[in-house]
């Protein structure tokens, strides 16, 4: 993985750089960067100075994903099984779901679409998770990831790998 820097078009040059790798692409918003490591450390940093603002470090040895940046909090998942919800303000671990699945972790970032977060994991489960909109701060229990139905859609499976065949 290459460090991250930024790039002045009108310069012709780096302005700073940071010498952490990421296999992710790190996500910008605003005037904010947030560094999905392969170190396993989500890193939010100035963007116009690269100044280091907080770093979160998950306690997994696999790379981070892109970052989904929520009103909650910041979502990450880890390449090698979990999904957390950091606080952007301060860096701090609010909830995260371990799935208890090892060597499958998450290999794509998670996807919201308005208060559901879905992730699929490199063992072709897909984990739908729903917020509660009441809840001020979420917390573990606001987020639930639902078993499998027990008679899928037609051309829709929540599960393992390989879905019973179906017409679609």
């Amino acid at each position: 993985s290459k460090p991250l820097q930024r790039y002045d078009p009108e310069l012709r040059t780096a302005t700073w750089r940071m010498e952490a790798g990421s296999a992710a692409t790190p996500r910008l918003v605003g005037e904010t960067v947030y560094h999905p490591g392969s170190d396993g450390k989500l890193r939010k940093l100035d963007a116009r100075t690269g100044n280091l603002i907080w770093t979160w470090d998950s306690g997994t040895t696999g790379p981070l994903q892109s970052p989904e940046i929520t009103e909650q909090g910041i979502l990450v998942a880890s390449t090698d099984s979990t999904i957390f919800l950091v606080d952007d303000a301060t860096g701090v671990e609010r909830w995260h779901l371990d799935p208890g699945i090892r060597l499958t972790g998450f290999g794509a970032a998670p996807t919201r679409a308005g208060s559901e977060l879905f992730a699929l994991s490199n063992g072709g489960v897909l984990y739908a998770l729903r917020g509660r909109a009441t809840a001020p701060v979420p917390a573990p229990e606001a987020f639930v990831a639902p078993a499998a139905p027990a008679a899928p859609a037609p051309g829709v499976w929540f599960g393992p790998p390989t879905p019973p065949v179906a017409p679609l």
